[in-house]
């Protein structure tokens, strides 16, 4: 009797039976359930990432740093005379934006070929070449970057706008009193030591017998800029 109701209780409770269908809605369930589990853990990770920031060590600090450059100036605009210059600039930066300094420029002139030709033909026109100038100049960089050299390396550079004030002696053995506006790159060799380039117009007036003129004085100017100290330290490791 007990052994008949047993084999009617297993004849009427229902049996789990795998069918192809079956096992097709049970895998499609478990694909939802990693669908919509994987973009929670990627959004977790965009979040994580998103709240890190990496700041990148500057190659070149100017901050608190004296800088020498010896300098080499070509004058772009001339037509009867040439000059070239030696001389140096002194600049202490008091931010890493802003700086302030002094420079000497001792010109050398002679007269161009074109002063030769109008010579030969009689005629005369006055001419005044540059002893020297001697001066003072602020500097800002608003630009810092730098970009890959061949494949060997990021190159840091900027780009610094300058305005000075000083005094031009000219060959009437007077000094002029002197502007100068421009600008100019700077691109670091090694962690004290950087490469110059500038394009700077100094203006002044100038008298000559037949009245006084404007003169603009557009140099173009190089030099080796050294910083000292000639190393520094970060106040956080890299």
């Amino acid at each position: 009797m007990n052994g008949r109701r047993i084999r009617d209780a297993r004849r009427v409770s229902p049996g789990i039976r795998w069918t192809p269908r079956s096992s097709l809605f049970v895998a499609g369930c478990m694909g939802l359930v990693v669908g919509f589990a994987s973009p929670a853990r990627a959004q977790g990770a965009g979040e994580t990432e998103r709240n890190i920031r990496v700041l990148q060590q500057k190659a070149l600090i100017r901050h608190h740093r004296v800088e020498v450059t010896p300098t080499f100036s070509l004058a772009l605009n001339e037509n009867l005379t040439r000059h070239v210059g030696v001389g140096g600039v002194v600049r202490f930066h008091i931010t890493d934006e802003w700086s302030a300094g002094a420079e000497y420029i001792k010109y050398f002139g002679f007269d161009s070929a074109l002063a030769g030709d109008i010579s030969a033909f009689g005629v005369a026109k006055e001419t005044r070449f540059m002893n020297h100038y001697f001066g003072v100049q602020g500097a800002w960089v608003p630009v810092q970057a730098k970009f890959l050299f061949f494949g060997k390396g990021p190159v840091h550079w900027d780009f610094h706008l300058i305005a000075g004030l000083g005094a031009t002696r000219t060959g009437s053995a007077a000094h002029r009193v002197t502007g100068s506006l421009g600008g100019g790159c700077r691109f670091l060799l090694w962690r004290f030591l950087t490469l110059d380039f500038e394009v700077r117009d100094f203006m002044f007036m100038e008298k000559y017998r037949a009245g006084s003129k404007f003169v603009n004085n557009v140099l173009f100017t190089t030099g080796i800029g050294v910083f000292m100290p000639f190393s520094y330290r970060y106040d956080f490791p890299k």
